[in-house]
């Protein structure tokens, strides 16, 4: 198989939507959605981490290096990079740092180069927007076909926009990915011991493992943004949750709707002593002091994976034992799984790399 290009052409994919308060549509390419020009792969790894540190998020084990930054790690190429959280006259501004480049970096980055990004405040519309549609660039660019979808906004009610590929021969692909048989094997960790693969059983992953015990890998990829958000959002106080976040299924057609809620566990106050004394002891250590729900609060019409009106889901933070995937490599992983489930020709087996860059994982995708 000759080498393939992973790096989409942004200018040939579009996003149409209708103006508020108004019926005229407004369309334009996907590269305009932000003013910054970043790699898509390595922004789509840092969104879901822009998030949480915009709602006054800190990951425990950046606290004791910095806890307005993390690192992260594309899931092409083995390009490590600082995410980086400031605030410049009550504005949260967000810088990346490139810490380094191996392999081949598909936006050919180089060593402490920076890039600085737009406000997520100002933006949020458009990085969510970014984040819904950035599977289906993959696709587009990887099997070559025009398209063109009705995607459901991630958090509006009942609010469609259009993605498109190209300028005509329209295909209308399935937004619901089919079932099929993929296999995810953990290939390597390069630095330390994963918590997420202590056991054999976490180690190997059908698709039914990949994403929470029985809950839609699309509708997954969709929600993981927020549960990282509600595991490390408001400065990591205990409190109870009084902003649950209610998802859309992409599909406008099903309409599925997943509240996500944050509740703390018995033994919270003691994690978070524990963590504490390991800082001083010069040791980082992560003890998620909080369960995230996820739960169907509606009666779907005519959903494949037959979700339904009070289906509970457990977000896997790592700790106890849990099958499923780390949520972090799913997000990672969902990119090249979206193609591969619809019959795009890749190499096998395709390997991906894992957002944690302090670990460094790998994983082979096989798919029958």
């Amino acid at each position: 198989m000759n080498k393939i290009n992973y790096l989409p052409n942004l200018e040939n994919f579009f996003v149409k939507k209708y103006e508020k308060s108004s019926t005229k549509i407004k369309s334009y390419s996907v590269d305009k959605l932000l003013p910054t020009k970043i790699c898509p792969y390595l922004l789509h790894t840092l969104i879901p981490y822009i998030l949480t540190l915009s709602n006054k998020g800190i990951f425990p084990w950046m606290i004791s290096t910095d806890p307005n930054s993390v690192f992260i790690q594309c899931p092409k190429g083995e390009v490590a990079c600082k995410l980086t959280r400031k605030n410049i006259n009550n504005k949260l501004i967000f810088s990346v740092n490139v810490e380094s480049t191996k392999g081949d970096c598909l936006f050919n980055y180089s060593q402490n180069q920076k890039i600085n990004l737009p406000s997520f405040n100002d933006y949020e519309e458009n990085y969510l927007t970014f984040s819904t549609i950035f599977p289906w660039v993959v696709y587009g660019t990887l099997s070559k076909e025009n398209f063109r979808l009705a995607l459901e906004e991630p958090l509006t009610n009942n609010k469609m926009f259009y993605l498109q590929h190209g300028q005509n021969n329209f295909e209308n692909p399935d937004i619901c990915s089919p079932k099929q048989k993929v296999r995810l094997e953990f290939s390597s960790c390069k630095r330390k011991i994963c918590r997420y693969h202590k056991f054999s059983t976490c180690k190997n992953f059908k698709l039914e493992t990949l994403s929470p015990q029985g809950l839609c890998p699309d509708l997954f990829y969709r929600a993981y943004p927020w549960c990282l958000m509600k595991l490390y959002e408001n400065n990591l106080k205990i409190e109870k949750d009084k902003n649950p976040i209610v998802i859309n299924c992409p599909n406008p057609k099903i309409g599925v709707k997943l509240v996500i809620t944050k509740i703390p566990t018995k033994s919270a106050k003691l994690r978070i002593k524990t963590m504490d004394i390991m800082r001083k002891l010069g040791k980082k250590l992560d003890l998620p002091f909080y369960k995230i729900s996820m739960k169907i609060v509606n009666d779907p019409k005519d959903c494949p994976r037959k979700h339904c009106k009070g289906q509970k889901f457990k977000f896997n933070s790592g700790l106890g034992f849990d099958s499923s995937l780390c949520p972090a490599a799913f997000n990672n992983v969902y990119l090249f799984l979206h193609p591969a489930l619809r019959g795009v020709k890749l190499p096998k087996p395709l390997r991906i790399q894992c957002p944690d860059d302090a670990v460094k994982n790998t994983y082979d995708l096989n798919w029958d």
